[in-house]
């Protein structure tokens, strides 16, 4: 039997379009991503990327949970961000 365990800060390795084959199952709601994106224009000599004028552009992505066959996960090297804690606003009253 296999153990579910809730995990972040993790690479996924190795995740390619024929790794969807593998999906199991996918849940009714979604979720809406936001992320800047910055598109870089290459110069023809030298190889150097620019930013397209007009600055980064925000992409969006309406996308469900997925549960796949077998992922391979790795933990990031270096050090990971210890998120800011926070109480909740009702219990502050």
């Amino acid at each position: 039997m296999a153990m579910k365990k809730l995990v972040r800060n993790l690479n996924i390795n190795g995740l390619t379009l024929d790794t969807f084959k593998s999906v199991v199952a996918v849940s009714e709601p979604s979720t809406v991503y936001s992320a800047p994106l910055r598109v870089g224009a290459r110069m023809a000599l030298g190889g150097l990327s620019m930013l397209a004028p007009g600055g980064p552009t925000v992409v969006s992505a309406n996308v469900p949970s997925m549960l796949f066959d077998d992922l391979t996960l790795q933990k990031p090297s270096g050090d990971v961000p210890v998120l800011p804690f926070s109480t909740h606003p009702y219990f502050d009253k």
